[in-house]
């Protein structure tokens, strides 16, 4: 058995454009035609990649997965022999791996531990943005040298580093990426449970994809937000004293994956608590096994059978991202022939 969460996929370019906006231009080379990624003595990997359609309930759901390797060197400077410390300068291989499926109709990450002290999702993140800014960068330019031609043929002279200037600034900006880890609501009651007493919460509405949130109070602060194009907008309770009630709220606001929240406290032993979308996080166990494409599928129909029987949701698709995703499905279709 293996540990799976779930979480919302935020790529965004600027305020307007997201993942599927620029999705074989930026994110699919992204993945397929990154090299490795090195943190000090800490390397990661992408192997196993596919972009698949999965049938869920007679929908062919595009799915880009693959595995994630983290691999790393354990180092050690003591042992102890009986009860003293002697000097053994040593280290050995360390690896551990995650799989993870990526729907691209509705944003959301399946991430599903391979091994025990598998990669966080918070590596996964940092691996996949630094991906990200380099097939953006290339894009862009392209895009510049593009961009500079047509201007020469109109009678323009327009320098590189101007067109790479205008292209990034106005046509496609720098991609930002959150993961955003949805909560059921049995995983907020037992986060909330931990508290003694609750000094505040507070909610953060950022950036989304193409969704919309379910919740009038959270549609009310993103309206707020969008109308003096605003970076965020925060929303804060001090003091809440009923935490069945407040979980109840917790679920409706943070439950779609597009709110962020932070929460403050005490335990019962008068120790500072906090915790935020990470603590409150679905998991659940999940018997998988296979080869990838068979591996995707079951990561796969495990999120959309807890979306159907309510236990995670998540914001539904609005403008063009449901022909976007339809796009991508056609264009899957066509590569495998």
């Amino acid at each position: 058995m293996a540990n799976i969460k779930v979480a919302n996929f935020v790529c965004k370019f600027g305020g307007q454009a997201v993942m599927l906006d620029h999705f074989f231009e930026v994110i699919y080379p992204a993945f397929f035609n990154s090299s490795p990624r090195t943190y000090g003595d800490t390397t990661y990997h992408f192997f196993d990649l596919g972009l698949e359609l999965v049938e869920i309930d007679g929908v062919k759901e595009p799915v880009l997965f693959g595995r994630f390797v983290r691999d790393a060197k354990i180092s050690r400077t003591h042992v102890l022999e009986g009860e003293f410390l002697r000097r053994d300068d040593a280290s050995i291989d360390d690896a551990s791996a995650a799989h993870f499926s990526l729907i691209l109709s509705n944003h959301t990450l399946a991430y599903v531990a391979l091994t025990s002290k598998a990669p966080s999702l918070q590596s996964f993140r940092a691996t996949v943005h630094r991906h990200v800014l380099d097939a953006w960068k290339d894009f862009t330019l392209k895009l510049a040298s593009e961009y500079q031609k047509s201007e020469r043929q109109n009678g323009k002279k327009i320098l590189k580093n101007e067109a790479v200037s205008f292209v990034r600034k106005e046509l496609v900006p720098m991609p930002t990426l959150e993961l955003r880890p949805l909560p059921s609501a049995a995983s907020i009651k037992k986060f909330l449970m931990q508290f003694e007493k609750i000094s505040w919460v507070k909610y953060s509405i950022e950036e989304t994809n193409h969704t919309l949130d379910s919740k009038k109070l959270v549609q009310g602060l993103r309206a707020a937000k969008k109308g003096t194009n605003s970076e965020s907008i925060e929303l804060i309770e001090k003091k809440p004293k009923d935490k069945a009630a407040l979980a109840k709220q917790m679920e409706g606001v943070v439950g779609e994956g597009n709110v962020g929240a932070q929460v403050k406290g005490t335990s019962s032993t008068g120790a500072v608590m906090t915790g935020s979308n990470e603590e409150m996080a679905y998991s659940s166990e999940l018997d998988i096994s296979g080869n990838p494409n068979q591996m995707a599928a079951i990561a796969v129909q495990h999120v959309f059978s807890a979306l159907a029987t309510g236990i995670l949701r998540l914001g539904f698709m609005i403008g063009d991202g449901a022909k976007k995703a339809d796009a991508i499905r056609k264009e899957i279709e066509k590569r495998r022939g």
